[in-house]
């Protein structure tokens, strides 16, 4: 398939919950761990919207075809991309939210850093499409 003909209304819903899971857990785990104050009644507010978006993923039929390019890949391949997109635009969201003081390089560094983990990721992500035949 062309890749205009999968950029459906449904994989974007499932890409925004995905990512909108993705985010919250991360800010939950900041305030549970990282935090100063250890904000827990926040930490765990997050986590709990973390997991009515987790679920709103699932519930999408059917399910996006680009959404189950990592499904035929190989473990290291699917960990690895799965990783680094979370990783990369949850420092993104950490950095953006609450500042570059804490951090021990400039912005350009943390943002070009975090940039370049998440495009590996999504170029390893695209690469397992097309090897699995999802995009053609």
């Amino acid at each position: 398939m062309k890749i205009k003909e999968l950029l459906t209304k449904e994989y974007f819903k499932w890409l925004f919950f995905k990512a909108s899971t993705s985010g919250l857990i991360i800010l939950s785990v900041y305030f549970f761990i990282i935090d100063k104050d250890s904000n827990i009644l926040l930490g765990v507010i997050l986590f709990g919207l973390s997991m009515l978006t987790f679920g709103g993923y699932y519930r999408i039929k059917p399910t996006p075809p680009l959404a189950t390019c990592l499904n035929k890949s190989g473990l290291l391949a699917s960990m690895y991309a799965t990783t680094t997109m979370s990783a990369g635009l949850g420092f993104i969201l950490l950095v953006s939210l609450f500042g570059i003081e804490n951090f021990s390089y400039g912005l350009t560094v943390v943002f070009g850093t975090c940039g370049a983990l998440f495009a590996s990721g999504v170029a390893v992500y695209i690469y397992n499409c097309k090897k699995n035949g999802v995009i053609g």
